[in-house]
């Protein structure tokens, strides 16, 4: 197939602004030229073309012989002129006719993100129709070719969720794509909801615990410095069957079998289920507190720890919990990986983080030199599954990870998301956003939590995994009876515990109390300069700047405030970092309060809004130092 006669001209259009995606968009066209579709004139200098379902059905992209006719019919009741949202969120390319009517009509600050799940779709109107008003537009936005929850992640990182929290949009359905692809726009809106619903909770954990989790990591410095990581533990149990305890009901099916083999097999648990296990005196090798979310105090206090138990711990949980089971402790900081869930990478090629998460610890090991960081999925479960796959046990057998277990106890309970409570923030950030000819979707999707212990279950393939809870369907596991699973098992005495101890008594901490108390004095003394720099930059604040300045006094003002606050960022660096986690919940209301700007017509309730917005930066700034220079002195007068 030749190029159609607006290619040449569409990819110099994109070429413009995107001159690498122009390059992979030529390579792909002739690559896939034979399965473009065939297109057929209309009046009006429209095309049209013809798909056919997998059951055999057949489609036109316009149902009439009146495509104007169609669009504008389309565009009415789509209805933009009353209140235009800030984004569209186009579902369907088609060929484009849609995109280009609703970008004529864009506002200057408006976002146009077009979601087109069939790239043939898009090739063809790349060949076939003038695209170059949207290809030249900064304002437009594809995502082709993607499955849903990866357009969905590319939507919010590239566009930034804190648009969507803050700003009206729409998500607006093509009439070809809603007629062709119901398997595509009620799943794509149930999952949008759901992504801002674990936005929101992500947020609002990381500004609830902040602040205990850098008192944690502080009260927990020394044995941080003298503790060895989790990673020193990879491929130390080879080819060793090992249970997963979860506290679901269903656990309780299985705590005599586990009882009567407990000497032969390596048992571990998630905090949650550690005291169901001593109750029925069952002695756990392995002790997983990874999520520093939850309050791990309750669980794993009412016992003491058996001399055969190892914990391993977020060095953020509570203090009195690590020092319970000291010395016998690893640490794993975990920390969420920047993977679409579904499609997990070999463990040497994780992404790192979109999130920075404690920068205190980070700080603690840089003077330790301890590795602990693990990435993956933000939930208990798919961390401990995790760190024992690495671990090189096999098979992995799971039980009582059923999911009718309640929230209070589920294994998932508190995870940054797998935390269900904020449904109520949810349901006032959507207001904003409706489906253009369709309702949104209802009903539930498979549990966020079970699909994170899948991704990370599909990421060790190699792994056997048994799922001993009939309560449970966790996809790429073997269900079976744990009695069943232990006859056929070639069990051996699993005594793991000394040679856990030779590995941690191995580790040689590379700082101790006198390097800790020396960087603690340095930290203490940029805080103080950031400190005295931020009050400085205050002092310039008349007592009522909305009414005491005129615009080009303001104006001026916020330009030295802009400054000030660009000069903490860069040349205050160390202590800033520092302050990361402290500054959680500024970092979300200056966002907030920058995206929220957009939407004022009046300069002076912008300049007001900004001015307000530094000034709140600044004192925060100096709130949250204040605070982490009470914490370092405390820890001070502890190291004498």
């Amino acid at each position: 197939m030749t190029d159609g006669p607006f290619f040449s001209q569409n990819i110099k259009a994109l070429r413009l602004l995107n001159p690498n995606q122009a390059d992979e968009v030529v390579a792909m066209s002739a690559k896939v030229s034979g399965r473009l579709y065939s297109v057929f004139s209309l009046q009006d200098e429209y095309v049209d073309f013809i798909w056919k379902s997998p059951p055999g059905d057949s489609f036109s992209l316009f149902q009439t012989k009146d495509p104007a006719g169609e669009l504008q019919g389309w565009m009415d009741d789509l209805d933009l002129e009353k209140n235009f949202p800030h984004v569209i969120l186009l579902l369907g390319f088609g060929l484009g006719y849609e995109a280009k009517r609703i970008v004529k009509t864009l506002p200057s600050q408006g976002i146009l993100a077009i979601i087109e799940p069939d790239p043939y779709q898009f090739l063809t109107a790349l060949h076939f129709v003038d695209l170059t008003i949207l290809l030249e537009s900064r304002q437009v936005h594809f995502y082709v070719g993607q499955e849903i929850e990866e357009s969905i992640e590319s939507i919010g990182t590239e566009l930034h969720w804190g648009r969507f929290l803050n700003l009206p949009y729409r998500i607006a359905v093509s009439s070809f794509l809603r007629r062709t692809r119901q398997d595509f726009f009620k799943p794509f809106t149930l999952a949008w909801q759901e992504a801002l619903q674990r936005e929101l909770a992500n947020r609002r954990s990381r500004v609830e615990h902040s602040e205990s989790m850098v008192i944690n990591t502080i009260a927990n410095a020394e044995i941080i410095l003298d503790r060895p990581g989790a990673p020193k533990l990879f491929n130390q149990l080879e080819g060793m069957p090992v249970i997963l305890a979860a506290p679901g009901p269903l656990l309780n099916k299985s705590l005599k079998a586990i009882r009567d083999i407990q000497d032969q097999i390596v048992i571990s648990c998630m905090h949650s289920a550690y005291s169901i296990l001593c109750e029925h005196d069952i002695r756990p090798h392995l002790v997983f507190a990874t999520d520093y979310y939850q309050d791990h105090a309750i669980p794993l206090s009412k016992y003491a720890p058996s001399p055969e138990t190892y914990l391993i711990a977020d060095p953020r949980i509570d203090p009195q919990i690590i020092r319970r089971f000291y010395p016998r402790i690893f640490l794993a900081a975990w920390r969420p990986g920047a993977e679409t869930i579904g499609q997990p990478a070999p463990v040497e090629e994780i992404p790192a983080p979109s999130v920075r998460i404690n920068a205190v610890y980070a700080w603690l090991q840089s003077l330790s030199g301890v590795q602990a960081d693990v990435c993956g999925p933000a939930s208990a479960a798919a961390a401990s599954f995790h760190i024992l796959a690495r671990m090189g046990c096999k098979p992995l057998i799971l039980a009582g990870h059923d999911p009718t277990s309640s929230a209070a106890d589920h294994p998932f309970a508190g995870s940054a998301l797998g935390d269900s409570s904020p449904t109520r923030d949810f349901e006032d950030a959507q207001h904003s956003a409706f489906v253009h000819g369709e309702s949104p979707a209802t009903g539930e999707s498979p549990p966020r939590q079970s699909q994170f212990l899948e991704h990370e279950i599909a990421r060790f393939q190699q792994i056997p995994v048994f799922n001993t809870s009939s309560g449970a369907l966790i996809h790429g596991t073997i269900a079976s009876r744990i009695e069943s699973l232990f006859e056929d098992l070639v069990l051996r005495k699993s005594d793991i515990t000394p040679h856990f101890d030779r590995l941690r008594q191995s580790y040689t901490p590379q700082a101790d109390r006198i390097d800790l108390r020396r960087a603690i004095q340095e930290a203490l003394i940029q805080l103080q300069e950031f400190i005295q720099y931020a009050k400085s930059a205050l002092d310039i604040l008349p007592l009522d700047p909305d009414r005491s300045l005129h615009k080009q006094e303001q104006r001026d003002l916020l330009k030295q405030l802009e400054k000030a606050v660009s000069i903490c960022e860069k040349e205050h660096q160390s202590a800033m970092e520092l302050l990361d986690d402290l500054l959680q919940e500024t970092h979300f209301e200056f966002e907030d309060s920058r995206w929220q700007t957009l939407l004022f017509k009046d300069e002076k309730e912008v300049l007001n809004e900004k001015l307000r917005s530094h000034s709140r930066i600044l004192d925060a700034f100096i709130k949250q130092a204040g605070l982490l220079s009470f914490l370092f002195e405390e820890k001070l007068e502890q190291l004498d």
